[in-house]
């Protein structure tokens, strides 16, 4: 299965030489520390996590999103999506959203079933244990400094159930964007299969005014975006390998 990782720039060497660990005895980023033994992986925020774990002192500010192919085997639920997922429900004896973060990653091997849900309606997804290096297939580079109204969008998720829903797309479009794969530009604009369907030009007018997708809005996306994609640079390490 493809999924993506991301982190900072100053990791690609190690990581391409020693794989993608877990964080171990690390202190982790975030306020609810994830497991020790795993690996998040994800289909949406890869750009967003890199982001997030460049050092403020970091003077490049490089960022690095990991293409990987993991065995589905390993992967588990992110402990987030249960705690999201089973809000007004009894599965959970604790109370308090950090509580009970905790208790689901603690037992995140007995919900091992549920990473497909996990991906599905999160986003993201544990692998269990590290990722060597031979499933990285390649890895995306760019600079956090340059090209800020395509970082802001890489960088403003919020990783929820209704994000995925509403935004899902957007944050895959992003995501290719900074593979340098494929994209739809209008995968990246809300609710842009609704407007499609609406056939009164007045009243399509007025949705797209609402929602400030005029077609200049567009233009200044694409061009931003390609002269982001201009400077990320793709490495292909299975070619890397073969050589």
């Amino acid at each position: 299965m493809i999924l993506y990782h991301g982190t900072s720039g100053a990791n690609v060497e190690k990581i391409l030489k020693e794989g993608i660990r877990p964080r171990g005895k690390r202190q982790g980023n975030w306020e609810c520390e994830s497991r020790s033994d795993s690996v998040y992986l994800t289909d949406l925020y890869a750009p967003y996590y890199g982001i997030s774990s460049v050092d403020e002192d970091d003077s490049l500010g490089e960022i690095a999103v990991f293409e990987v192919d993991v065995d589905k085997v390993r992967l588990m639920p992110d402990e987030d999506f249960l705690e999201q997922g089973s809000r007004k429900t009894d599965i959970c004896p604790v109370e308090g959203i950090g509580a009970r973060t905790y208790w689901f990653r603690d037992r995140l091997p007995n919900f091992a079933h549920h990473w497909k849900d996990s991906l599905a309606k999160l986003g993201t997804v544990a692998h269990l244990g590290e990722i060597v290096p031979e499933r990285i297939i390649r890895v995306s580079t760019f600079l956090a400094d340059k090209h800020p109204m395509v970082v802001c969008e890489l960088g403003n998720p919020t990783i929820t159930l209704m994000n995925h829903k509403m935004c899902g797309d957007r944050y895959k479009m992003l995501t290719a964007v900074c593979m340098k794969d494929d994209y739809r530009l209008g995968d990246f604009f809300l609710f842009s299969e609704v407007l499609s369907n609406i056939a009164d030009p007045e009243e399509k007018g007025r949705m797209v005014e609402m929602l400030g997708q005029t077609e200049k809005d567009k233009q200044r996306l694409k061009t931003a975006i390609e002269a982001f994609r201009a400077d990320v640079v793709v490495r292909d390490l299975r070619k890397e390998r073969e050589s």
